[in-house]
């Protein structure tokens, strides 16, 4: 009911905001988007019959509403994003591992990675990033995972400023009939800070963190907690005739398990505040240095 009535109201509203729009045509404010439903069909068949301890992955069927409008007024820029399914699932727990028989809490809802709801609210140079996001801030530090929290992406005169912190992955219990494998909650942030011209050069340094939290559960997952960070450099230059130069250097710190305990002698040792060492953690190093004309080409070292 909770997902047909906020779908029911999305729908009104986008409605609403149409006819406004058409009455006003001189008026600085502008509408457009998109709106639209999904079916999803999914099977599993195991011979002979499915075990108890293999569940499908996701529902047999699921509906998603996409309700994307984007409302511009003057230089503002109010581009929403509410993409929703309506039966309750999770990646890491199957299609009844959140809460009583499958039940979602109103933040469970929101901060499902199987949902996505945004608003990206954009003045000049200026963005305020809310809700779920996909940010790539370089290839060698954050860009695939979605993240539910608040941040902003800055550029005055040149300058990058960006910083966003939430969750990528809700708490989920562990239960072994039906089996659900749980998950700890992760939380992230990242900050990126440099210079950049378009189209001629980029030079940034970018620091991204995501620890488990391993009180988050009340039943333990079947993996251990972990955390890591990621420092990465980005040198980028852009010449004429489709020639460029792209660098990133990255160095990472990550632990496989935060309840090993204290690091022993010669052990990776803790790089406060951005993280804790722990017994076993380990420190890596990678570069990524394509530069040819229209073709990259694709260097890695790692250590």
């Amino acid at each position: 009911m909770k997902s047909k009535s906020l779908s029911l109201f999305f729908c009104g509203f986008f409605i609403f905001c149409n006819f406004l729009h058409a009455q006003t045509k001189k008026s600085p404010v502008s509408i457009s988007g998109t709106l639209g439903i999904t079916y999803e069909g999914y099977g599993l068949t195991v011979h002979p019959k499915t075990p108890v301890f293999y569940t499908p992955r996701r529902p047999w069927n699921q509906v998603r509403f996409n309700i994307a409008p984007k409302i511009t007024i003057g230089g503002l820029s109010l581009p929403f994003n509410f993409n929703f399914a309506v039966i309750p699932t999770n990646f890491a727990g199957g299609s009844g591992g959140l809460g009583a028989l499958g039940h979602q809490s109103f933040g469970q809802f929101i901060t499902n990675p199987m949902n996505n709801f945004s608003i990206n609210p954009k003045y000049k140079w200026a963005e305020l990033q809310l809700g779920t996001q996909y940010l790539n801030y370089s290839d060698l530090s954050t860009g695939d995972i979605g993240i539910f929290g608040a941040g902003f992406d800055l550029k005055p005169k040149g300058w990058i400023l960006k910083f966003f912190t939430g969750n990528s992955q809700q708490a989920v219990n562990y239960n072994p009939i039906p089996l659900v494998p749980g998950a700890y909650k992760r939380s992230n942030w990242m900050a990126q800070f440099g210079r950049e011209k378009e189209g001629r050069y980029k030079m940034a340094f970018t620091v991204v963190n995501g620890p488990h939290h391993y009180n988050s559960v009340t039943t333990p997952p079947t993996v251990n907690p972990q955390e890591g960070v990621v420092f990465s450099i980005i040198n980028n230059a852009y010449f004429n005739k489709g020639w460029y130069l792209e660098l990133e250097g990255a160095h990472s710190i990550y632990t496989d398990n935060t309840n090993s305990g204290p690091p022993g002698p010669g052990s990776v040792k803790s790089l406060k505040p951005f993280i804790t060492a722990y017994f076993g953690t380990k420190k890596d190093y990678a570069a990524n240095a394509p530069s040819v004309k229209n073709r990259p080409i694709l260097i890695s070292v790692l250590k």
